[in-house]
């Protein structure tokens, strides 16, 4: 990056320089918004979320924001006491877990837990995370 004088021919007295690595963080997905958390009476938790877009999600007239990615794809982490416990991927913006599963994972049957939701890019990986807690 040089940086100088407006309308200034680069000079090297006159330029300040500056290297710079690109981590590439505009191509991460965003994070999803709108989560929701619902445990019924069995115990089963049920997550759902909506999707954000990097680019032509501004239109007012679309029933959905563009996808932005070659496939639909996303993690969702059941995190206890700030460690990871149990991750799954789904192909779309919800996610039921079984009390057998939340059973198998938490440390009591209907333990409270944090669901941690990216969505993943084929090119990027997992995106920015959304967290929500899940009360008992």
């Amino acid at each position: 990056l040089r940086a100088g004088p407006l309308n200034a021919a680069f000079d090297p007295a006159r330029f300040a320089e500056r290297d710079l690595a690109v981590a590439g963080r505009a191509r991460l997905c965003l994070a999803p918004v709108h989560a929701t958390a619902v445990r019924d009476g069995a115990g089963n938790a049920t997550l759902g979320w909506i999707r954000q877009a990097r680019w032509g999600g501004d239109g007012w007239d679309q029933v959905e924001v563009p996808l932005c990615e070659a496939s639909e794809a996303y993690r969702v982490e059941i995190v206890e006491a700030s460690t990871v416990v149990a991750s799954y991927v789904t192909a779309a913006p919800t996610r039921t877990l079984s009390s057998a599963e939340l059973g198998a994972v938490l440390s009591a049957p209907g333990a409270a837990f944090t669901a941690r939701i990216r969505q993943l890019s084929a090119t990027a990986g997992a995106g920015l995370a959304m967290e929500i807690d899940v009360d008992a």
